[in-house]
């Protein structure tokens, strides 16, 4: 079968790949739409290249010093080489019809329509999914809309995990499809909505769609959230960006107020002297 992957650090192929098994617990997708989460999945797509992904995340270089002590340097850069050639599947929300399942899954039959979701279910032309990943889709529900499924519960779980009461200020930092999500189930919690991105035509999205204050990220922004919060920061800070580097989650930081509430569900760093201080 045919499968979307990220080969090496930045190359995006079609690629012949064996068909799945079906195994315990576990159905076969016959996908009809496989959503593409721009965000997440192109935090993983180093397009500037090797030196430009470490700059932006040094991090990565103590990885290699440490491994460097102790495989030593022909080995180490044997497993470098190898990352640079090695494929990635990417893709892990979208909805289509049973093609086939194993014994042990009892409640769902071949021509189900169903969403799916999880890391490494992909874009392929079949998918191998766990049963509790699964989901039936009412006959109502059209595909195209189905697809959202899974973005769908990881923005609802994140404003579960907020806890956010009436009239809090939450500010919803990233504003990817993930990100618009959870700005609007914010709004329907009762928070006042600080949302924000680097790119301006997401933030205008955000602030037709019902934000509260839609501000453009950069140099200005803490001073912005500091004004309107007369300096004690927000309530709490929903991070929906995907990113290399810590940069979000120290922003989160910076803008929370004392005793404030952080929660993560992009895929970001979070390293960081602050951070950890915080988490402590």
């Amino acid at each position: 079968m045919k499968q979307l992957l990220r080969k090496g650090l930045k190359e995006i192929v079609v690629d012949e790949v064996p068909d799945p098994m079906v195994s315990a617990h576990h159905v076969l997708v016959r996908p009809l739409y496989s959503l593409i989460s721009s965000g997440t999945e192109t935090a993983s797509i180093h397009q500037e290249g090797v030196l430009k992904a470490v700059a932006e995340n040094p991090s990565h270089l103590s990885k290699i010093w440490n491994v460097l002590k102790v495989q030593g340097p022909v080995r180490t850069f044997n497993e470098i080489k190898a990352k640079l050639s090695e494929y990635a599947v990417l893709g892990y929300s979208g909805a289509g019809v049973i093609v086939d399942k194993h014994k042990t899954v009892t409640d769902l039959e071949i021509g189900d329509r169903v969403a799916y979701g999880g890391e490494g279910t992909g874009h392929a032309e079949t998918i191998l999914v766990g049963r509790n990943l699964v989901v039936k889709v009412p006959e109502a529900v059209p595909f195209e809309h189905a697809c959202f499924a899974t973005l769908g519960s990881i923005a609802l779980n994140g404003v579960r995990i907020a806890n956010i009461s009436l009239g809090e200020k939450v500010a919803v930092v990233g504003l990817g499809l993930v990100g618009q999500l959870i700005t609007q189930l914010v709004r329907l919690q009762g928070g006042f909505v600080v949302a924000t991105d680097l790119k301006a035509d997401r933030v205008e999205l955000a602030s037709r769609l019902g934000a509260d204050m839609s501000l453009v990220g950069g140099a200005q922004f803490q001073e912005q959230v500091s004004a309107l919060t007369d300096g004690q920061g927000v309530d709490c800070v929903i991070v929906a960006a995907a990113a290399k580097s810590s940069a979000p989650c120290r922003l989160a930081v910076d803008i929370c107020r004392d005793r404030g509430r952080i929660v993560a569900v992009g895929a970001v760093e979070l390293n960081g002297p602050c951070i950890r201080a915080r988490q402590l």
